[in-house]
């Protein structure tokens, strides 16, 4: 029994020293990708707030855990601004930050048509008949409407939101 336990100590040893051995350089670098022009993904709350120039907001929704919550951070933050222009349209912008990290933009508009045919080029948005697209390198783009009719263009970093989905798919249930 005690050669087992031994066997599994070392086991467990040579895991962690691989794993404390990979440098941070070996790892995946996240890459910006476009949403909201001139906003790009990853960007924290201070520098999308500066660099679009809004300073009035609402908080639609922020998620956080307890400060005893021993699972790795998770923070849902998705804001309102009531008045943006953009391209000479005036529309409401939500943000959406996952763990400080600019991840999804929507825009809403009274003519999103209308929207389209001013920005599309500028912001590099190319729709299929489906209203979809996509900004390389990994920005998810779409017309949506919600409940209330509202159209809006709407801009994802789709590897941000795999990393919150894969927290969720893991954590929630702890």
């Amino acid at each position: 029994m005690t050669k087992l336990r031994l066997l599994a100590a070392a086991v467990t040893m040579v895991a962690v020293l691989l794993a404390c051995g990979k440098k941070s350089s070996d790892l995946p670098k996240p890459e910006p990708t476009p949403l909201f022009k001139p906003a790009m993904s990853y960007w924290n709350f201070e520098k999308t707030r500066r660099e679009l120039g809004y300073s009035r907001w609402d908080t639609v929704e922020d998620r956080q855990p307890l400060v005893s919550d021993r699972r790795p951070p998770f923070r849902l933050l998705v804001i309102r601004v009531p008045e943006l222009s953009s391209h000479g349209v005036s529309g409401r912008l939500v943000l959406w930050f996952f763990n400080d990290r600019l991840m999804r933009t929507q825009y809403y508009v009274p003519n999103i048509k209308e929207y389209l045919d001013v920005a599309a080029a500028d912001q590099q948005i190319s729709l299929a008949n489906d209203m979809t697209g996509g900004i390389p390198p990994h920005t998810r783009v779409w017309v949506g409407k919600e409940g209330d009719g509202k159209s809006y263009l709407g801009m994802q970093d789709e590897i941000l939101k795999q990393q919150m989905d894969d927290w969720i798919a893991r954590y929630s249930a702890q």
